[in-house]
């Protein structure tokens, strides 16, 4: 009893095998857990991949100007490295992209900023393509990308990247 008189409410009961509450739905939760990767199945690290932009081709409006902007955001999954595109233009202009991989098609619209959805994973090699077009000043942009394997390569390939990332380097 409190100071006034009154009996205090009893304890919310647990519900047994429900994950909401008591000893057992702790068990409960811990018994359901489960480790993304085991480790009785060790993933390889070659069996990784992402996706590599190119460079972007632009086409300029009907002013002479680009006002196109792709921005791409790296999004990732349980292995592999997607991404999705975030489009840019003048805030009254409208767009228009269109995602194709292989046989894989999306369209996408909007005004002013567009934000695309995560592109699906696919086996290594292969190529896909955003392109985006303003409406109102007929401005084309086409981002191109491909699939490639995340990891330890060939010897070749990892001195062909150092060779690659000197040159980038030195032209700073």
């Amino acid at each position: 009893m409190d100071t006034r008189g009154r009996t205090p409410p009893p304890p919310p009961k647990a519900r047994h095998g429900h994950p909401s509450g008591g000893d057992r739905a702790r068990e409960y939760k811990k018994s359901r857990r489960q480790d993304p990767l085991p480790d009785s199945s060790p993933v390889k690290e070659e069996s990784r991949q992402g996706i590599e932009a190119q460079r972007v081709a632009r086409t300029a409006g009907a002013d002479g100007l680009t006002h196109i902007r792709i921005e791409m955001i790296e999004v990732p999954l349980d292995r592999d490295i997607s991404c999705r595109f975030r489009i840019h233009t003048e805030p009254e202009h409208a767009l228009e992209a269109t995602l194709t991989q292989k046989s894989w098609e999306k369209q996408y619209a909007g005004i002013g900023t567009l934000e695309t959805g995560v592109v699906p994973v696919a086996a290594v090699g292969v190529k896909g393509l955003l392109v985006v077009r303003d409406t109102v000043t007929g401005e084309t942009a086409e981002q191109p990308w491909h699939w490639y394997r995340i990891g330890p390569g060939s010897l070749f390939g990892a001195l062909w990247r150092l060779v690659k990332w000197l040159f980038r380097r030195g032209g700073r």
